[in-house]
This record gives C-alpha cells, sequence and structure tokens, in this order.
C-alpha cells in the first residue's frame, strides 16, 4: 500500500514539473514575441518621424523689374506648398487699380505700377520672408536725332504713358563730351539740343526716364553727325 502511493505521489511530481516546463517555455515565446513587435513599432516611428524644418529662403531673377517684365522667383526651404504675396513699400505711381504685379508658379509679372515693393514668400507651416523689388519707370522709346545746326545736335523722343509715372528724363552723351540733363515732363514737344560747339565728329545719344531716383531702361542709341 505505501508503494502504491509513493509511486502515485512520484507521478503526480514528474506531471507537475512537466507543466511547469511548458508554462516557462510559452512566456519565453510569448517575452520574444513583444520585444520583436516594439522593435518593429519602434522602426516604424523613426521611419515615419518628419524631418526637421529649414528655414524659409527667397532669391529673386533680378532686384529691380522693367516695367510689364516678368522675372523668376527661387523659393527653397520650410515646407511646401508655397503661396506669394507684394506688399506696397514706397510707391511713386500705383496703377489705378491697385494692381501691383501677379504670380504664376514661381514667376512674377510686374504691371503699370512705379516705385519699391516686397515680394512676401508664405510656406505651408509658419514661415515667411520678403524680398525687396524696384518696379521700374517705363521707358520712352523712338528716338531720333538730326544735325539742328552747325554746332548743334537735336534729339526727339516720345513716351506713351501717363506723364504721372515719372518726373523727368535723363539724356545721356556717350560720345568724348559726355553728358547728363534732366528735362521735366509736361512739354508738348520731347526733344533736346545739345549745342557742343562742334562743327565735325559724331556724337551719339540716350534717354531715359526717371522718377524719384528709379531709372528705365535707356532707349537704343541714337548718332547725329555733324560733318556737312
Amino acid at each position: 500500500m505505501k508503494k502504491e502511493i509513493f509511486f502515485v505521489l512520484v507521478l503526480l511530481l514528474a506531471l507537475l514539473l512537466t507543466a511547469c516546463q511548458q508554462f516557462t517555455l510559452l512566456d519565453e515565446i510569448r517575452l520574444k514575441s513583444d520585444e520583436t513587435s516594439n522593435t518593429e513599432d519602434d522602426a516604424t516611428d523613426e521611419e515615419t518621424e518628419a524631418p526637421p524644418l529649414t528655414q524659409l529662403t527667397l532669391e529673386l531673377e533680378r532686384v529691380r523689374v522693367n516695367f510689364t517684365e516678368t522675372i523668376e522667383l527661387y523659393p527653397a526651404g520650410g515646407t511646401p506648398p508655397y503661396s506669394y504675396s507684394i506688399e506696397e513699400v514706397d510707391l511713386f505711381y500705383k496703377d489705378p487699380g491697385g494692381n501691383l504685379g501677379s504670380f504664376t508658379g514661381n514667376t512674377y509679372t510686374a504691371w503699370k505700377s512705379v516705385g519699391k515693393v516686397n515680394i512676401v514668400l508664405e510656406d505651408s507651416g509658419t514661415f515667411v520672408v520678403k524680398k525687396a523689388l524696384t518696379l521700374r519707370p517705363p521707358a520712352p522709346h523712338t528716338l531720333a536725332g538730326s544735325k539742328y545746326d552747325s554746332i548743334t545736335a537735336e534729339i526727339e523722343w516720345i513716351f506713351s504713358e501717363l506723364e504721372e509715372m515719372i518726373d523727368g528724363f535723363i539724356i545721356t552723351s556717350v560720345n568724348s563730351d559726355n553728358i547728363e540733363s534732366k528735362i521735366n515732363v509736361g512739354r508738348d514737344t520731347r526733344n533736346y539740343q545739345d549745342k557742343h560747339g562742334s562743327e565735325t565728329g559724331s556724337f551719339t545719344y540716350s534717354i531715359q526716364s526717371t522718377a524719384n531716383g528709379m531709372v528705365s531702361l535707356p532707349t537704343d542709341p541714337i548718332t547725329v553727325h555733324m560733318a556737312p
């Protein structure tokens, strides 16, 4: 009887040890599975983490734009997409419609305003940057020249825009005795006589319109020949 009880106890002890070993193995499997899952989650978090923001910058093709001209804009950094606007700073003449220019993609087209403005760039985050731009006055055209008398050359031109856009013209002689003369607007006949005092030689001229120190592009030069 005692032997039977002993064998039963030994059998129960063996079954208990086997069960403990099985539970320990399952726990190890679960632990390794959890570790693997956590590692994958960490890796996923690292992959989807947004890169740090960089400073927003803007460069312009030119810092002076001619009348109705289009220039390229070069944005960088920040968080695209970008948006543009234009800010009035110091205008000599403002288009009656309030038009300071327009944007198409990364280009800017000036309109019929004259003076200083800021191009304003904003990204999709919190960055804003401004770049100064000068809107040049319109240039005169159809420059012509002739011999007025034996020692005087006369030049003529047309200015087809509104006179309010400018405050005068600058005549430049590009020959040996260079001159610059500012002529006010408001004259019916737009001409200038250069009494240079020479009966021979050739004299070359160009002209620009001016607005509060800002100047337009020069006209193509013309040459007056004084020789008979």
